[in-house]
């Protein structure tokens, strides 16, 4: 009897110890990133332009007209600004016309042809020997060198031809077109102002219907940060309204869609950082390189 109430007091003892045990045991740590935020929040955001140009002239010269000022929008193709073509256009003209005349050209045809007619009544003549072989032979060689001549013209109608496209291509260079749909940031010569070799620069435009948005990514999820991804960008920024006082901008609250469209291969050593690139269309026009703003990768 004594052994049975053992045996029941100790299996009642080591089943408590193993509740014991199995209540002290450590909680489970979650996963770095939960299943129902599949979100990664990037470190040092910011803003830049896409794409930022400088337009610069190809010749120097003298401004004959700007059309544009700091600030204006642009689309590709509008004329910016005029250098002074008069020279240009007057060359040009010039080439031009010598390109159009075949006159020298028609002229060595002419003087061809007839040496061939007589080099064939020649060959008539040679048989009755109503002419000496000299003379014959000295008809043939008239054949050949004004071929020669006629050659030589086409050659060089065609050599003025590529002259008159030249001059054409620099008479077009003096007229400044923007390549990209912008706005001006920067107007860097004024009207009737001299373009020197070395101050070739006359606009920067940006292009502000997309910018990039780029940030720092922790080296854990480099196998999950794929291109193409979607990004979203808010705006972090407060309006001082007075010196008591900071209202919220409503600004603040619009989020901006985006795609990552470049991944840094290398990832900083001491960091264990490493960079992603995406594009964010500009809605409305609200973004502006150099914002702050939170920047967020979905990964699903």
């Amino acid at each position: 009897m004594r052994k049975q109430r053992f045996l029941v007091a100790a299996v009642v003892a080591i089943g408590f110890l193993g509740f014991g045990l199995v209540a002290a045991r450590p909680a489970q740590q979650p996963p770095e990133v939960s299943a129902a935020s599949e979100i990664i929040n990037l470190q040092f955001p910011k803003l830049v332009w896409s794409d930022e140009r400088i337009i610069s002239s190809k010749l120097p010269g003298r401004i004959q007209s700007r059309f544009v000022n700091d600030g204006a929008a642009v689309k590709a193709g509008d004329v910016l600004a005029e250098l002074d073509l008069r020279e240009a256009k007057l060359e040009d003209e010039r080439q031009q016309l010598v390109a159009k005349s075949d006159l020298l050209e028609k002229i060595a045809r002419a003087t061809y042809e007839e040496y061939q007619a007589r080099s064939d009544a020649n060959d008539r003549l040679i048989k009755s020997r109503s002419i000496s072989y000299d003379e014959w032979r000295l008809g043939i060689v008239q054949v050949l060198l004004n071929g020669l001549k006629v050659e030589q013209e086409v050659e060089k109608t065609k050599i003025e031809k590529n002259k008159a496209k030249q001059t054409e291509l620099i008479l077009g260079e003096h007229i400044i077109q923007s390549p990209i749909n912008g706005r001006i940031q920067k107007c860097f010569k004024r009207e009737h102002e001299q373009i020197t070799p070395n101050e070739l620069q006359l606009f920067r435009i940006v292009a502000t219907d997309k910018l990039w948005a780029e940030g720092l990514v922790p080296a854990r999820y480099a196998f999950r940060v794929k291109e193409g991804q979607r990004v979203t960008v808010q705006l972090v920024f407060q309006d001082e309204i007075d010196s008591r006082k900071i209202v919220h901008l409503p600004q603040s609250d619009e989020v901006f869609e985006g795609r990552i469209i470049f991944i840094d291969p290398d990832v900083n050593d001491a960091t264990q950082l490493f960079s992603i690139r995406a594009e964010v269309e500009n809605r409305d026009d609200l973004l502006r390189a150099g914002f702050k703003c939170t920047m967020k990768i979905h990964l699903q």
